[in-house]
C-alpha cells in the first residue's frame, strides 16, 4: 500500500436551468433504467454492466473479447415489453439474440438480429413479457467484444396497463410544469433525463396505492420525507435532489415491490432488496456483495425512517492511547482484506523506488507534519480505503485473526490513484481494506489474509 497525502475535493455541481431538456411529462418509462445488471464478462473494471442502464450517454459495458458474451437486466418483477433499443459503442453485435426470462435461468429467444450495422438497434413490436431480459451475443462485428452505451426497455405493466404514477409539479398548488413517475428510483440524472430540474420540484400527486419519498441530496441521501397523499407544499420546497416511488407496503410489514437480493448483481445506491427476510437498501453501488456481511454497502431498510449521509467520522488524529478503547460486546463485526505497509521504507525498495514511499516516510492523511519513525514505532497505525476515510478517521478499530487481536487507529488512507487501483483490487470479496504499518503488523503477528474488525467507541 502506498498512503495518500492528496486531500480530495467533493465539488457541488448545480445544474442550469433548461440544461436542453423540456418542461414536459414524460410518457414512456424505460424499464431498464438504473436496474440491477449481470454479465457474462467485462473488459475492466471501469466498463460494468451497470453503465449500460445509469442513463449517462459518456458510460458503457464492455464485455471481454470474444463472440458468446450476453448481458441481463432485471426489471424487478414480470414486465410486457413491447421495444427495445440498443445504443452500441464501436464494438458492436452483428449478430445476437434479445431474451426474456422470469427466473434469468431458462431463456426464450423474442427476437434473432442476424445483420446488425451497429449504431442504435431500435426493436419494437416484441410482444413479449419477463423479469429478466437480456441480450446474447452470436457473433461480433469488429476484433473487440461487445459494448453498450445504453440498454432501454419499454412496455406496460404486466398486470396493470394504468400503471399508477407519481406527478410532481415546479410549484406549489399543482402548478407549473409537471413529471410523471412511475414505480421506481429517480436519482438527479433520471429526473433531469424526465424533464425536471435540480432542486425546482414543489408539490406533488399522490394516488392511492403509492409513497412518494423525497430526498434532500442526489442518490437517496440527506433529509428524507415520506408522502402517502397529495402534498400542495413538499417540505423540501426547491430543496431536492432525487426521489423514489413505491407501492405501499402490503398488511404483513412486507414490501411487495422489492425483489429478492441475488449475488452477482450490479446494485446501485438507493436500490433496495429483500434477503433473510428482511430489507436491505444499497447506500453504495457493489457488484452484488452479501448484505448481512457487507455493512459498508447495505444498510437495513425499515422504510420509515428519516434519511442522512453518514457520520462524518472523527478528525482529530491526536496521538492519544491506541488500546483500551471500549469496544462493546454488542458492536457489529465486520470483515476485510489484511495488508500491510512501511511509513520508513528502505531507501533501495520498490515502495521508496516506484511509489515515491520515502517522499512520504511519517506522513498521514489524518494528520498535519511529520511524525518521527519513534512514533510510528509507539503507536498501532492503520490505513482504509479512500472510500471509508471520511468516517473511519481517527478512530479505533479493534482487528482480530484466529487467537490475534489489537486496537489500531485510522490515520491514512489507501488512494487508488497513488498505486493504478491497487487499493480496490485489494478490497476483495469483503468490500473493506485494512492496511497496517509495519510496526504495528509486527505486534499483530499477521499482515495478510482475512481478518475481522469493529468500530470502538
Amino acid at each position: 500500500m502506498i498512503s495518500s497525502h492528496w486531500r480530495r475535493h467533493t465539488l457541488a455541481l448545480s445544474i442550469a436551468a433548461g440544461a436542453g431538456f423540456g418542461h414536459c411529462a414524460f410518457a414512456a418509462e424505460n424499464l431498464a433504467h438504473m436496474r440491477p445488471v449481470t454479465t457474462s464478462s467485462v473488459e475492466s473494471s471501469d466498463l460494468s454492466g451497470y453503465m449500460a442502464v445509469d442513463g449517462d450517454a459518456s458510460t458503457r459495458w464492455g464485455s471481454a473479447y470474444g463472440n458468446s458474451a450476453w448481458i441481463y437486466v432485471d426489471l424487478g418483477e414480470k414486465r410486457s415489453i413491447s421495444r427495445v433499443r440498443l445504443t452500441w459503442e464501436a464494438a458492436y453485435a452483428k449478430a445476437y439474440d434479445i431474451q426474456v426470462s422470469n427466473d434469468a435461468s431458462s431463456w426464450t429467444t423474442v427476437r434473432s438480429v442476424t445483420n446488425s450495422d451497429g449504431d442504435i438497434d431500435d426493436l419494437s413490436n416484441l410482444n413479449a413479457a419477463g423479469r429478466y431480459l437480456r441480450i446474447k451475443g452470436k457473433k461480433r462485428g469488429t476484433e473487440y467484444g461487445y459494448s453498450l452505451w445504453e440498454i432501454e426497455v419499454y412496455g406496460a405493466d404486466s398486470n396493470n396497463s394504468g400503471e399508477k404514477s407519481v406527478t410532481l409539479y415546479e410549484d406549489t398548488h399543482f402548478k407549473g410544469y409537471a413529471v410523471e413517475l412511475p414505480v421506481g428510483d429517480y436519482n438527479l440524472t433520471s429526473l433531469i433525463s424526465r424533464g425536471a430540474l435540480n432542486d425546482d420540484l414543489s408539490s406533488a400527486r399522490v394516488p392511492s396505492g403509492l409513497k412518494l419519498e423525497v430526498f434532500q441530496h442526489n442518490n437517496f441521501k440527506g433529509v428524507r420525507d415520506l408522502y402517502t397523499s397529495d402534498a400542495a407544499e413538499l417540505n423540501r420546497d426547491d430543496d431536492a435532489s432525487s426521489v423514489r416511488v413505491s407501492k405501499t407496503e402490503t398488511t404483513d410489514g412486507g414490501s411487495d415491490e422489492h425483489p429478492d437480493w441475488q449475488s452477482g448483481h450490479n446494485y446501485v445506491e438507493g436500490d433496495i432488496v429483500r434477503y433473510k427476510g428482511k430489507l436491505y437498501i444499497a447506500v453504495h453501488a457493489n457488484p452484488g456483495y452479501d448484505p448481512v456481511i457487507s455493512h459498508w454497502f447495505w444498510d437495513e431498510y425499515q422504510g420509515g425512517e428519516d434519511g442522512g449521509d453518514s457520520g462524518d467520522g472523527n478528525d482529530d488524529g491526536d496521538n492519544g492511547d491506541d488500546s483500551g478503547a471500549n469496544c462493546a460486546a454488542g458492536n457489529n463485526w465486520n470483515e476485510a482484506n489484511l495488508t500491510n505497509y512501511e511509513s520508513y521504507p528502505d531507501p533501495n525498495s520498490e515502495e521508496c523506488i516506484k511509489y515515491n514511499g520515502c517522499e512520504w516516510a511519517g506522513q498521514f492523511a489524518g494528520l498535519d507534519g511529520v511524525q518521527p519513525e519513534s512514533w510510528v514505532k509507539a503507536h498501532n497505525i492503520a490505513a482504509v480505503h479512500s472510500k471509508d476515510f471520511n468516517w473511519l478517521n481517527g478512530k479505533t478499530l479493534r482487528l482480530r485473526q484466529g487467537g490475534k487481536e489489537i486496537d489500531v487507529v485510522v490515520y491514512d488512507m489507501c488512494a487508488d490513484s497513488d498505486c493504478d487501483g491497487c487499493c480496490t483490487q485489494n478490497l476483495g470479496r469483503t468490500g473493506y481494506l485494512i492496511d497496517i504499518e509495519k510496526y504495528t503488523m509486527q505486534r499483530f503477528g499477521t499482515g495478510s489474509g482475512t481478518v475481522q474488525w469493529q468500530v470502538c467507541d
